[in-house]
């Protein structure tokens, strides 16, 4: 057992895995509560009643049988909106030290409308329902997924930062140069989330011609 451990240990510090996620095990802690949520979601679709699930659906994405008919740029724009707000709300969390643990809540939240978008498309509409999950949704779900983690790191970094300065024995570096690093890493997040809203466009517009709800 211990040769296999350290053979296992040996092959990922060769392909740089062990040191990557040794690095950046904040990162790794958003993505895996981005899963936990849409495992949680997916699964839960199948145990609530289609009304229930109906509604949950609209609240968690948007409607999709709304966005369907909505032309490119009611679709960029309402996609836009959508993540942007969330990212909105991942950013205020990080202003106090409860963002610590807010921040990876809401990241299982958002993950769990996910899965149960998934779940609730395969449960009314069968294989058309995946099909328009994959082709159209999931593109920009998987960008947005990293968009979200990113934030969820910058937040969390923040949130711990603050926490330090208010401990009865403060400790840590000035607040300022961490938050201006989030700043500017928080830019290229927002691109992608600009991104991820061209992605739910062009997707939209190129394959929603096939279905019809």
């Amino acid at each position: 057992m211990k040769k296999l451990l350290f053979k296992t240990k040996n092959f990922l510090s060769e392909n740089d895995i062990y040191n990557f996620g040794k690095n950046n095990k904040v990162l790794l802690l958003m993505f895996f509560c981005l899963i936990v949520g849409m495992t949680i979601g997916s699964i839960s679709a199948g145990c609530i009643n289609f009304e229930t699930l109906d509604k949950l659906n609209s609240i968690f994405l948007t409607d999709f049988k709304q966005r369907i008919s909505q032309n490119r740029v009611e679709v960029f724009v309402s996609s836009l909106s959508m993540y942007f707000i969330f990212a909105l709300i991942l950013e205020i969390s990080a202003l106090s030290v409860w963002g610590i643990v807010s921040v990876p809540i809401l990241l299982v939240f958002k993950g769990m409308g996910m899965g149960l978008s998934g779940g609730y498309l395969y449960l009314v509409y069968g294989l058309k329902g995946i099909a328009f999950y994959i082709l159209i949704l999931v593109p920009g779900i998987f960008v947005s997924s990293i968009a979200f983690a990113l934030f969820g790191v910058c937040a969390f970094k923040s949130s711990v930062a603050i926490s330090k300065k208010i401990l009865p024995k403060p400790s840590g570096d000035a607040l300022w140069p961490c938050l201006k690093s989030n700043i500017k890493k928080l830019g290229y997040c927002t691109l992608l989330l600009c991104f991820s809203a061209f992605l739910d466009m062009a997707f939209m517009m190129m394959f929603s011609i096939f279905f019809e709800f």
